[in-house]
């Protein structure tokens, strides 16, 4: 199971951040509240050891999908701002994941979030984070997609 949007199909990004996505407890909830909230200082460079090495994502994705001997499922996640396009085939998401669908065929089924009954923009706490209402939408057409005959 893979859920792709449209920042997805570039170089592995590297990146570290103590105050979005921390490693450890804060000794202090309130320093770190303050801090994070209020200062918002820059992050400091990502260390050597968490940098991850350029490749091609087709060619990664392609070797895990091949590798496997299991149905894999793709779901295209769009962004807000995406669900608003005149033509969502043109979007970057359609655009950037074509060349993976090229590349896997009929290894994968297809699925697109955008097509889930009476998904929209409500849906959304920010431009790209379903709410929680959202979330169980997407987890509830995940399910009934792994329990369908696979079709491509």
């Amino acid at each position: 199971m893979f859920v792709f949007n449209s920042a997805d199909f570039g170089d592995p990004s590297s990146w570290a951040n103590p105050l979005t996505h921390p490693r450890a407890h804060p000794v202090s909830a309130l320093a770190y509240l303050i801090e994070r909230t209020l200062i918002q200082p820059d992050p400091d460079p990502t260390p050597p050891e968490l940098q991850v090495p350029p490749r091609d994502p087709v060619a990664a994705l392609t070797e895990v999908v091949r590798a496997c001997d299991c149905d894999v499922h793709v779901w295209l996640y769009p962004t807000r701002d995406e669900l608003s396009e005149a033509d969502p085939g043109a979007s970057a998401l359609e655009t950037g994941f074509a060349p993976f669908a090229q590349a896997l065929g009929e290894r994968i089924t297809l699925h697109h979030v955008a097509q889930i009954p009476d998904w929209g923009p409500a849906l959304y706490r920010d431009h790209i984070h379903p709410t929680a209402q959202g979330t169980a939408r997407l987890a509830a057409a995940i399910a009934a997609s792994l329990r369908a005959p696979a079709t491509q």
